[in-house]
């Protein structure tokens, strides 16, 4: 074995000497520079235990010794310095380093000690920044360390436990990752991040269990089941099993023909106050009184309007929203398709082998009021396999808008270089074709919206909860993410991307649940 003239190799230690005790190979290029038992040939003293062969324990030893002395000889600044500190001023931060890690026996020999000072100085723009790191980091982990410093992330609305027991959860977990997992270096924060997810997904009803099962699996790793593998052309099997058929489909109010035109009468019936009106004086301004949420249940026998909380079957509560104008939906798919036409996808957007298009897309389209109608305003869509954001475009509109309904479509303005409808169809086109598969809830909303009609469609409105679903009531998005994915989700002003990025984990939740059925060993 030959030397490099470069030295590489030259301070990492010598293998063999750290695994065996001793090196026998000729001119090794590692370390032995303090290895006094070494024989490489080096120059580094043949082994003088006063002439007897050293024990195991003894090499044990010797290695152990060598590694701390090893790591002082490598605590000098690594040579990068655009701020220009001095070397003084490093040389001591690594020292302070080196003294946290040693004291919390965080020692981690693949970063080493002036590594990490390196990353520090590299990633700071002036001195100041530099220094505030390296004390923010000692701090902090020293904290980090100490259990009475342990305080659960904030959870801004609806806690389901208190401060104390979420503490008590998280010093419970801390105890058994220190135990069974030691080769984790600050239990304290990876505690606080579990207890997070769960605090930050749950209710107070299944807090308590959800905790304790993360609890359960730092305690007992060996007991927790590997998770299902499954292939991406697993999935796509799967879809393509839950596809609706086209029947139901029109029975859940899909349009999956071309309908013919008619002429719609000028008389309209307010979609939100129920007044009868003219279309042709939607913009004189008028007195609109009603409630802008939808009706939801909470038991079998009370429905309450999500906007106000209000009993939806209280005769003497007053509607909580007023507008100036009254607005409309087309009553029909003829109508519709007077206003504008519908057009089958497998003519729009046929297959081309030379430019493959998603296979499956999760997809939420938000509408507004204009004098036209409820207008298509924005198209999110997200890829089924990675969750990522594909198309998110705003589109103009025909009519005049009335009410761009930004509560629950979240679109605040239309701006002038907002894509026209036919526009927009293009767009659409370069990610999707008539066989791709679309994913959503409520999805027969949306393909109104964009005017289409496709075959392939995944609506979670129809599909869930299994065996319970009627077309009379179906259980909402919200109510859904909340039963299968402990996510609260529509908080606040609505997010199209939160919507359609729920639905297609509302579907992964079932295909990896009928997996689990197939695959009983796995999770």
């Amino acid at each position: 074995m030959f030397k490099r003239d470069n030295g590489y190799f030259s301070k990492i230690e010598c293998p063999e000497f750290r695994k065996f005790g001793h090196c026998k190979i000729i001119n090794c290029i590692f370390n032995h520079q303090n290895h006094i038992g070494s024989t490489n040939g080096n120059g580094n003293g043949n082994n003088v235990n006063n002439g007897k062969r050293k024990s195991l324990s003894q090499y044990e030893g010797d290695s152990k010794k060598q590694k701390v002395e090893n790591r002082e000889a490598d605590l000098s600044p690594i040579l990068s310095n655009h701020l220009n500190i001095d070397i003084e001023t490093r040389t001591a931060n690594i020292e302070k380093l080196k003294k946290f890690m040693e004291k919390n026996n965080d020692y981690n020999q693949s970063t080493h000690i002036n590594e990490r000072e390196l990353r520090f100085l590299e990633t700071s723009k002036s001195i100041e920044e530099y220094q505030h790191k390296i004390n923010k980091f000692v701090d902090s982990s020293s904290q980090l360390k100490d259990p009475k410093f342990i305080l659960p992330q904030e959870i801004k609305l609806n806690a389901p436990a208190s401060i104390a027991t979420r503490k008590l959860f998280i010093q419970k977990l801390v105890d058994v990752i220190k135990k069974n997992n030691p080769e984790i270096h600050i239990p304290i924060l990876t505690a606080i991040e579990e207890e997070y997810k769960v605090a930050s997904t749950t209710s107070t009803s299944t807090y308590d269990t959800s905790i304790k099962k993360v609890i359960f699996k730092y305690m007992h790793p060996e007991k927790v089941k590997k998770p299902v593998e499954i292939t991406q052309e697993d999935f796509k099997n799967a879809l393509n099993k839950t596809i609706i058929s086209e029947d139901k489909l029109k029975d859940h109010g899909y349009v999956m023909e071309i309908p013919e035109d008619t002429n719609p009468s000028v008389r309209r019936k307010c979609h939100r106050c129920q007044a009868e009106f003219n279309r042709t004086e939607m913009l004189e301004p008028t007195q609109c009184i009603y409630h802008s949420g939808k009706i939801r249940k909470k038991d079998r026998f009370i429905k309450y309007y999500d906007c106000c909380m209000k009993i939806a079957d209280d005769a003497e509560s007053e509607p909580c929203s007023k507008s100036n104008h009254h607005v409309f939906y087309w009553n029909n798919p003829e109508e519709m398709n007077w206003a504008r036409p519908f057009k089958r996808t497998t003519e729009l957007f046929p297959s081309d082998e030379t430019h493959k298009k998603s296979f499956a897309l999760g997809i939420d389209c938000e509408m507004g009021y204009t004098t036209k109608g409820f207008e298509l305003l924005r198209v999110t869509a997200l890829d089924f396999f990675t969750g990522e954001e594909v198309l998110d475009i705003l589109t103009q509109v025909d009519g005049e808008v009335i009410d761009l309904n930004t509560k629950w479509s979240g679109v605040e303005a239309i701006p002038p270089d907002a894509l026209d409808f036919n526009d927009m169809l293009i767009k659409l086109g370069e990610i999707m074709d008539k066989d791709t598969i679309l994913i959503g809830h409520g999805l027969e909303n949306d393909m109104n919206a964009l005017r289409l009609i496709h075959n392939k469609v995944i609506d979670t409105a129809i599909l869930y909860p299994r065996h319970s679903n009627t077309k009379r009531f179906k259980y909402s998005l919200k109510d859904l993410a909340f039963k299968y994915l402990s996510r609260n989700i529509q908080i606040g002003e609505h997010d199209s991307g939160e919507d359609s990025l729920a639905a297609i984990d509302i579907v992964k939740y079932f295909v990896h649940l009928d997996f689990k059925k197939q695959n009983p060993h796995h999770k």
